[in-house]
């Protein structure tokens, strides 16, 4: 399975690192060169554009900035995003706004999730906790992504 992943800062990264060591394809999106070098190193591809990142892809996961950078973020994706499609939130949004994202989204057939990710640089290794909250439909098919990045049971 391939996952799009925007923001490959130290958690981005690290997320990225978990999802290859896993099997999984990773194309990833970062304003920094120095962040998309990083993880092209390690197996994944990174777009030039943020448009990019959606081909071949049904599930993008964010790991910028809570607040108004999910929202810009979330606008400039989804006119590339086919319905059921999922965008998922790993930046600790405030949960009214991920409430409001998700109704948003759900208007055009895409799926969102939010993701409460915390583990910080250690979570590479160790993993990552993970709170997931959405719609049951997009959870299932995350489910096993959610396994590959989180501490082991």
């Amino acid at each position: 399975m391939k996952v799009g992943l925007v923001g490959l800062g130290r958690m981005g990264e690290a997320i990225a690192y978990r999802l290859l060591k896993t099997g999984y394809k990773v194309i990833g999106y970062d304003r920094s060169d120095d962040a998309c070098k990083a993880v092209e190193k390690m197996g994944a591809q990174c777009a030039q554009e943020i448009s990019y990142i959606s081909k071949g892809v049904d599930i993008i996961w964010l790991m910028v900035p809570a607040g108004e950078i999910v929202d810009h973020v979330i606008a400039q994706l989804k006119p590339m995003l086919k319905k059921g499609s999922i965008i998922i939130d790993g930046g600790n949004s405030k949960f009214t706004d991920s409430t409001r994202r998700a109704a948003e989204l759900k208007a055009d057939g895409i799926f969102f999730l939010d993701c409460g990710t915390s583990g910080g640089v250690r979570g590479r290794e160790d993993g990552f906790s993970l709170m997931v909250g959405g719609q049951k439909e997009a959870f299932e098919k995350c489910q096993p992504l959610f396994k590959a990045i989180a501490v082991p049971e």
